[in-house]
């Protein structure tokens, strides 16, 4: 009996079989690790065309510049409903060299907002980025710590020329597009560090860009169009008498013929900017009516004053005796400008040599004839039109 416990207690005794420990491996990426974009490969039938201009200014007067090389992207939305379909959502523009100034910006579409909006600005400045100095240098390419956008403070939009592509349902489609944006935005070097004013002077991107389409995005709202009812502009009606005026005048009959004033009407037309007629009645004792056209230089329509001008008369007349006689003579003159003007007041002083049909006798002598003599006349009036 002792002999058996023995022999059991030496096979329990007996070495124990370890489990062995698999060690753990993580499944997820280290945080530290951020996927890389990936470009879509580019397309013999759209080549990507791109004219680049504007800056990126620090508070420190530093200068980023956009550069010919820079890779732009555009994204649409894929939809087969129509309202939502070929919606431009999305633009990366990114300039990542292995030395020197380098940038990328994504522009995105967001509730609430009809453009797309600034959701990522990063800032390299290494040392062969041009007019950084050390101490503000973001660092070499594997230790750079670029100057971002942490903080949503900014509503930063990035203006389109059009919001949708051509193409409808298509997975690439080809687009001419202008893009332009200009704006402060606060940008820091770590996370919760204080933001530092950088400016987006008139970053603009002008070109045939292959956008990529992407059904789980969304499109920007919708820009209300608020109509307005605008009443049209009362036309006023224009007085097709504006430029006749109705005159009363006196005049001296000719001399040497006649010691004698005479008196009337006239009727005044102007015609175009220079020319005018004037038709006069006479009311005196000698009926001495007469037409007249006549020629002003200058302007009569742009400002008040006075204007210089000559013309031609046809008059006939009767003599002491009841003869009858016809004058031909020159006007030379000068008469208010108020051509068109607010005032319808108008003045005239004329002196006209005249010539007779035949030889009147010189009344003033007693005796004689002459062929001609000189008249005058002064007229004063009025235009048939309101005082604007």
């Amino acid at each position: 009996m002792i002999v058996l416990l023995a022999t059991v207690g030496l096979v329990s005794a007996g070495p124990r079989k370890v489990k062995e420990v698999t060690p753990s491996v993580p499944l997820t990426v280290p945080a530290t690790v951020k996927p890389t974009f990936e470009w879509p490969e580019a397309r013999a039938t759209c080549p990507t065309q791109s004219a680049n201009t504007g800056i990126i200014r620090s508070k420190q007067n530093e200068i980023v510049s956009m550069e010919p090389k820079t890779k732009i992207y555009v994204q649409h939305k894929v939809d087969v409903d129509r309202v939502e379909d070929r919606c431009i959502n999305m633009v990366r523009i990114e300039h990542m060299p292995d030395r020197g100034c380098k940038y990328t910006m994504i522009f995105k579409a967001k509730r609430g907002y009809t453009d797309l909006q600034l959701s990522t600005l990063n800032v390299h400045a290494d040392s062969w980025c041009p007019g950084w100095r050390d101490w503000r240098e973001t660092g070499e390419t594997k230790e750079s710590k670029p100057y971002s956008r942490r903080l949503n403070d900014n509503n930063l939009a990035l203006m389109l020329s059009k919001t949708h592509v051509p193409d409808p349902v298509s997975d690439r489609s080809c687009t001419d597009l202008a893009m332009n944006v200009d704006g402060k935005v606060a940008l820091t070097k770590t996370l919760g560090g204080r933001g530092e004013p950088f400016r987006l002077e008139n970053l603009s991107f002008v070109g045939q860009y292959d956008s990529v389409g992407e059904p789980s995005s969304i499109c920007p709202d919708v820009k209300q169009i608020v109509v307005e009812r605008v009443e049209a502009p009362t036309v006023p009606q224009d007085n097709p008498l504006k430029n006749t005026a109705v005159l009363a005048y006196i005049a001296h009959e000719p001399l040497p013929n006649f010691a004698a004033t005479d008196g009337g009407i006239s009727a005044f037309q102007h015609i175009g900017e220079n020319l005018s007629l004037r038709a006069d009645a006479s009311i005196g004792p000698l009926n001495h009516n007469a037409f007249n056209v006549n020629y002003g230089f200058g302007s009569s329509s742009v400002t008040s004053g006075m204007q210089i001008y000559v013309g031609a008369r046809l008059g006939g007349f009767e003599d002491l005796r009841g003869d009858d006689y016809s004058a031909f003579g020159v006007n030379l003159g000068f008469q208010s400008n108020r051509y068109d003007e607010s005032s319808p007041t108008y003045f005239s002083v004329e002196l006209t040599p005249v010539l007779y049909s035949e030889s009147v006798p010189n009344y003033i002598q007693g005796s004689g004839t002459t062929d001609g003599g000189i008249m005058m006349k002064i007229l004063f009036g009025t235009f048939l039109r309101k005082a604007e």
